[in-house]
């Protein structure tokens, strides 16, 4: 083997070398990017859970106001106006579509 031969294969070698540590080096940053990544979607979803506590807290709240003038008036400060639906009315039924009309 010529000397110009022995060199480039050890220039080869050592350029492999430096190119698998590069790699691994971004494979630790990217690894890095992806824990941050995950803790944000982890906020999401914590926020997420709450929103929907927070849904049904109000929705009770507003049950309760019914039968508690306090708890209206709480509501009613805060932007909520609680109305009672009427129960016993029969919901209307929309009018059947004409059939059998033909266009000409």
């Amino acid at each position: 083997m010529s000397p110009t031969l022995y060199y480039s294969a050890i220039m080869l070698g050592v350029m492999s070398l430096v190119l698998c540590i590069i790699v691994v080096c971004y494979g630790q940053s990217d690894q890095g990017l992806e824990s941050e990544a995950q803790a944000g979607q982890n906020a999401i979803n914590h926020a997420n859970t709450l929103q929907q506590a927070e849904t049904n807290i109000v929705r009770d709240m507003a049950v309760a106001s019914v039968n508690d003038e306090a708890m209206k008036t709480v509501l009613a400060k805060n932007w909520l106006a609680v109305t009672v639906n009427d129960s016993s009315a029969k919901p209307t039924q929309p009018a059947p579509a004409a059939s059998g009309s033909k266009q000409p």
